[in-house]
């Protein structure tokens, strides 16, 4: 794990002539990430009237996930009790990027990172926020989650699978007559959703099974339904509401 994991970052940044009216030291915060990760910073023009100035992070990670949260999951616990620090593990908790990003929020209040992505050799997982800063407060006990709940996830119809995606949280909304589970929407979303939510509801998507499922983390199962992703409700909804 002695190689530096990739980090992408993009975000909407309101657009002027040629330009962008980009973060407040935003330099700083680029130079300081690049230590620890081969990374890539970039704003995209973006028009004003939505939202904009929210990360979408993507983490792309060299290691197959078990392997990692074996990894992680011993060395979160060791840090709690003993204040162990190992730099180079630091890195695949995102102890860096944290640091840098609340560095960044110190003169830009209004950013916030909307989404997380982290992407292993056999699987991908999507975390979207749910409150302003959820993601950076949260993200190591969702690790812890994941790891507690491993193997929860593998479905057995035609050998052992483990989900080609995590959609971690879930919320419900019932739209038109239709009862439906989604992910968070961002600066779209109507729904109040508290921290709470992150360990409730997760979607997986199975490759190989061609299945959909909805797990169930307070109960440690599966519960009857298929969910929608962000773009598969949009695109659903736009269909009912003739868009």
């Amino acid at each position: 794990m002695e190689e530096k994991p990739s980090i992408k970052i993009i975000y909407d940044a309101f657009q002027y002539n040629i330009g962008v009216e980009d973060f407040n030291e935003i330099e700083t915060f680029k130079k300081q990430i690049s230590k620890d990760y081969t990374s890539f910073v970039k704003a995209i023009p973006t028009g004003r009237g939505g939202g904009a100035y929210q990360f979408i992070v993507d983490f792309i990670i060299n290691l197959n996930a078990k392997d990692y949260f074996k990894i992680i999951s011993v060395y979160l616990a060791s840090k709690a009790l003993d204040k162990i620090i190992d730099p180079i593990l630091d890195r695949y908790i995102f102890v860096p990027l944290k640091n840098a990003y609340k560095e960044l929020k110190k003169v830009n209040p209004i950013l916030d990172c909307y989404q997380l992505k982290i992407e292993f050799l056999d699987t991908k997982i999507y975390i979207y926020s749910v409150y302003n800063d959820s993601l950076i407060e949260n993200i190591d006990k969702i690790l812890q989650e994941l790891y507690t709940h491993f193997s929860d996830l593998i479905i057995n119809e035609f050998g052992d699978e483990f989900p080609s995606e995590i959609h971690i949280p879930l919320l419900f909304h019932q739209f038109l007559e239709f009862q439906i589970y989604r992910p968070p929407l961002g600066m779209e979303e109507s729904i109040i959703a508290k921290k709470e939510d992150f360990y409730k509801l997760w979607g997986l998507k199975y490759q190989y099974t061609h299945n959909s499922k909805i797990y169930d983390l307070i109960n440690n199962c599966f519960i009857d339904g298929e969910f929608m992703t962000e773009k598969e409700f949009y695109d659903f909804a736009n269909s009912k509401l003739g868009l």
